[in-house]
């Protein structure tokens, strides 16, 4: 029951974020910081198998953005990094669509990411 609660708190917070537009606060940041910053959990999101490596350059470019909603929408990629038949490509961004089997997946994480990207 405590499972289900939880899942039924995360699907409302998603709805409620994907229903409104972000109020952002963007700084001007190095990529890479918010990146890292989701790095544990993101080593723990995929499992031990799976070893992560943030490729950045030296002089790597500073963005105004706002940091928090990055590292989301880094995690969200990620673990979307399965892949999809090509058959569904082509509905990745729709909200609600998923591939994943009921109760595995809300439909809202890709959208959430091009949603935060067109309004960054």
């Amino acid at each position: 029951m405590q499972r289900a609660i939880a899942r039924g708190a995360g699907l409302t917070h998603q709805l409620l974020a994907f229903s409104r537009r972000l109020h952002l606060a963007p700084k001007v940041v190095n990529v890479e910081q918010p990146i890292q910053t989701v790095m544990p959990l993101l080593s723990t999101t995929m499992g031990s198998n799976i070893q992560i490596v943030v490729h950045a350059e030296k002089d790597s470019w500073h963005c105004a953005l706002n940091p928090n909603p990055l590292g989301s929408a880094t995690l969200n990629l990620a673990i979307h990094g399965e892949g999809m038949d090509p058959e569904h490509l082509n509905q990745t961004f729709e909200p609600f669509f998923t591939t994943k089997e009921i109760g595995k997946g809300t439909g809202l994480g890709m959208s959430m990411v091009l949603g935060f990207v067109r309004q960054s």
